[in-house]
């Protein structure tokens, strides 16, 4: 339940948002239950919506930047909602790290490129929670259960999840 995050003593919570209104629900649910949550934008994916919330906005393509910032901010947990597209990665700055890892991942597809930001999220310490740890399944609205967003990332991730968390 959301008020395990208020009893255990955790890092900061940090909300990256890809396209959709799964992100937007999730932060105002947030907003709304005073649950601590820091938002970051998806530059070129994100709702407008998400504007209304005090939150960081990055490309797709400074996966550096985006660690600094959770580091800098102490936030060790990260939940990914929205949709990811790959026309995310088109007109923004690319930092030294994601052009390493684009270089690396891109031709191993779309899978291998976020089992390895996760990796190194992970040896920076930051590690991804599900949906679910701050906000219970059955608080989604309809339209936005799991058959409805089978494609977004946080439920593809999560399930993966176990593979870097070792």
């Amino acid at each position: 339940t959301p008020m395990n995050i208020r009893k255990r003593r955790m890092k900061k919570i940090a909300l990256i948002a890809g396209q959709g209104q799964l992100p937007v629900f999730i932060a105002s649910y947030a907003r709304d239950a005073n649950l601590p949550l820091e938002v970051i934008r998806l530059e070129n994916l994100c709702d407008e919506a998400l504007l209304a919330f005090n939150s960081a906005s990055y490309f797709l393509t400074q996966i550096g930047a985006i660690i600094r910032h959770l580091k800098d901010r102490d936030i060790g947990h990260i939940i990914l909602a929205g949709k990811i597209h790959r026309d995310g990665l088109m007109g923004g700055p690319i930092d030294e790290l994601s052009a390493e890892l684009m270089k690396k991942t891109l031709p191993l597809g779309d899978d291998a490129a976020l089992k390895a930001i996760l990796a190194l999220l992970n040896q920076e310490g930051i590690q991804l929670v599900p949906t679910s740890m701050l906000l219970p399944d059955h608080q989604l609205p309809e339209g936005l259960d799991s058959e409805a967003h089978k494609n977004d990332i946080e439920p593809i991730i999560s399930s993966e999840m176990e593979v870097h968390t070792g």
